[in-house]
This record gives C-alpha cells, structure tokens and sequence, in this order.
C-alpha cells in the first residue's frame, strides 16, 4: 500500500483503521504475537476492565478494538519491522507518527547492524555501502550519493562532521551549513552563522537519536578563554551564543576538526594529547589527559561503544583500548583490551594484507558500536576482527584516488538512521534528492 506524503488526519478513521486491521493482522500473524495479545486479552478480562482486545478467534471485528491496544503493545508490534519501513507509517495518523519518531525508530536504530564505511581524504567523503562480506575481497569503492542531496552539486561543498547516521557539510561561497541524511534522501540548509562566526575553525554536528530526534550544530573559534560557542538547535530553528571559559591552557594546541558526540558532550583530539570535552547541554569545557601520553607516539583515535567513550592507540607491538570511566570532569581510563597484533597477522589472509606493507602500518580504525568487533588495518586495507571468539570477521580493500589515503581519525561506521528532516528544522524546508 502506498502513502502520501501528507500526514493523515486523526477524522479519517474509517481509512485508518482499513489499514491498521489490516496491517496488525499480518504482523501478529508473521511475528506470532498473538499469544501475547491473548495474555494481555485475559489478564484485562480478569480485571473487568471494559476494553476489549481482539484475538486470534475474532479477526472479524471492528477496527475499533484494535486502536485500543495500549501504547506498549503497538511499540512491540512496530518494532517487529525494519526502519525503513515502520518509518512509511507515520503516515498513518499524528499519534502512529509521535510514537515511530520518538520511541520505534530509536529503538530499531540501537539494533540495527552497520550498513557501510564512511571514510574522508583531503576532505572528500566516500561512503561505501560494503559491509556485509562477499565471498571475495571487496573493494571500498567511493559513493557520491550524499553529495547529490546537497543543492550545490557538483560544485562539492566541505565535508565537516558525522554524527549517528547524520552528515555535515558547508558551502564557503553562500556561507551556508547543510545536513543531510542519506538513508532517506533528505539534505536541509542551515541559516548562516550569526555575524562575527564567519570562517570558524570548528564545526561539529551534535546529534544522539536516543536523547532527542533534533540536531544541534556547534560552531566556535578556539583562540582562548573563553569559548564563544554559536549553537544551532533544529528544535528552535535558531542560533544561539554561549561563551564558557576553558582553564586548561595546555590544551589549547590544535584539535583535530572530527568530534565524537557522546552522552551530551562533544570530543575533540588535542595535539598535546588531551581529550578535549565540551558539554552542549551544560555549556561548559574540560581537558582529560590521554592514557599514556608520554610513552604512545601517537595520538590515536577515539570512538563511543554501547553508551561509552573508547581511545585506542598503538606501539609497535600491541593495539590498546581504554574506555572513559565516570562524568567527563573526574572521569579515569581503563584498559579494557590489549591485542598483540602478531596475533592477528597470523590469520593468513591478513599476512598476505601485509605483504608490502609492513606490521608497523597496522592501526585500530573504529569499534563496533554494539558487538564486540574492532576495525584495525593499514591505509589500504580494514579488517573486522571479534576479540572475543579471536576470529577475523571481515576484509577489505581501500581503493585510492590518486594520492589519496585512509587517515586513523577520519573513518567512521556508517549506520542508517531513518530520521526525516522534513519539518525537523523550523522555517527551513529540505531539499529532496
């Protein structure tokens, strides 16, 4: 059955309920819940209780009694399918709409498996739809999709953040920010800055699907304390201006652009090896020195996995991962997992990887948000190994352009995210690819 894109009103019941008996059935049917309706149907029996709740002996009766399934029972049935499609029946009505947006899609967003690589070079994202593993080594080939969402393609706008399913770009030449969402062929135009956040050196997109179905966007200039942070809200549909003072002076070195957003707090790399953290909610910022600081070479990347904050770093020998411990102002790290890479290359598929290329190459890349799989590899090349079972899980190649190259902080795990921007933005319409 096919919807339009106009949300259904709450009067139309008779076409509403045609499709709501229609569909629950085929649910119920498919999934069998029907024993937990039956449950439910005898539990509120017992209690006398006036409502009625169909079973699987009364398929005959009114739409009527299948609307007062309570709230729960329909995110059981809903959250059955995939994201994709309980995200066609928010068109149903304005209360179908309020529950996918705000308590299915989230849900089925946490469950959801990786659908491809993002990966950035010389400021050009390639999205790769190629996770799941052919029987043969599959190349990462470059995918220009989410460009095509912006209004300026092929003139290719400056790739600037990922978030959760989200990307970040802007366009220098109309000063203009744009966030677009692939999974459902949506890019919305951010309003300019305010005046005085022309040419910011940071710009982040700040947006966790299990807090809130609205973005933020953080800009700001770090020369010093304090902080002016200019923040759009997708809810507000505005910009606002916030200054907070920093007193780590010692951090102040350059950060690295890619944040990771995680529990309300933007983190950045800094080069002086600390793990800079802004809080969007509270406004305010704190340093946290990196875990081995004065013996690790390099700076590592950081990720979030199941609601935590990762760093990992290597040496030449073994591949670390700490997680953050506690509330980011006197938060500690703890080793969770030490791999000896000699192990890993033992797998004869990864020697043969690094035939030309060198042990001293091999780096962690990403974490499974919600497996326990590490992404590690070279420049060319990612694996995905389960440090549980010891087991390789996937390869692949990284097909380069010219000089270009996988960097360490600049590969992200793209997973789809069915949030429509329509309407999500107030006064600012999306553009549809």
């Amino acid at each position: 059955m096919e919807f339009h894109s106009q949300i259904v009103s709450l009067e139309k019941e008779e076409r509403i309920g045609r499709f709501t008996e229609h569909r629950v059935r085929m649910i119920y049917i498919e999934f069998k819940l029907l024993p937990k309706i039956e449950s439910y149907h005898n539990q509120r029996k017992e209690e006398q209780s006036t409502v009625q709740i169909p079973c699987s002996q009364h398929w005959s009766k009114s739409f009527r009694d299948w609307s007062k399934l309570p709230e729960d029972m329909w995110v059981e049935i809903l959250c059955r399918i995939s994201q994709k499609q309980v995200s066609r029946y928010k068109a149903v009505c304005m209360t179908w709409n309020h529950l996918i947006s705000n308590v299915c899609i989230p849900r089925l967003y946490l469950s959801s498996d990786i659908y491809g690589f993002l990966y950035n070079s010389k400021s050009e994202p390639l999205l790769s739809f190629r996770y799941n593993r052919p029987p043969r080594i599959p190349e990462l080939r470059p995918d220009d999709t989410c460009y095509q969402l912006i209004p300026s393609f092929p003139h290719i706008p400056y790739f600037l953040s990922y978030c959760n399913g989200m990307l970040l770009f802007n366009d220098s030449r109309i000063l203009h920010f744009f966030v677009c969402n692939p999974a459902v062929n949506q890019c919305v135009t951010i309003p300019p800055c305010p005046d005085g956040c022309r040419n910011m050196q940071y710009s982040s997109l700040a947006f966790d699907l299990i807090r809130s179905i609205h973005f933020k966007l953080v800009c700001f200039h770090c020369e010093g304390s304090p902080i002016t942070f200019y923040v759009f809200s997708s809810d507000s549909g505005r910009w606002d201006i916030h200054e907070v003072t920093f007193e780590h002076p010692a951090a102040m070195h350059r950060w690295y652009e890619h944040a990771v957003y995680s529990n309300g707090v933007l983190c950045y790399l800094s080069e002086s090896k600390h793990l800079v953290c802004l809080g969007i909610d509270r406004m305010n910022a704190s340093a946290i020195d990196l875990p081995r600081k004065d013996t690790m070479e390099l700076l590592g990347f950081i990720g979030e996995s199941r609601g935590h904050l990762y760093h990992s770093n290597h040496d030449h020998s073994n591949i670390f991962f700490w997680m953050l411990e506690g509330c980011f102002e006197t938060a500690r790290w703890i080793c969770m997992l030490t791999i000896c890479i000699q192990d890993v290359v033992a797998n004869p598929k990864v020697g043969n990887m690094l035939k030309h290329q060198g042990i001293s190459t091999f780096m962690p890349y990403a974490l499974h948000p919600e497996a326990n799989i590490i992404f590690i590899g070279t420049h060319k090349n990612i694996i995905a190994y389960d440090y549980s079972a010891c087991e390789l899980r996937g390869l692949w190649k990284i097909k380069e352009f010219k000089s270009r190259a996988l960097d360490q902080r600049t590969l992200w795990l793209y997973r789809q995210c069915f949030v429509n921007l329509k309407g999500l933005t107030r006064h600012h319409e999306p553009y549809y690819f």
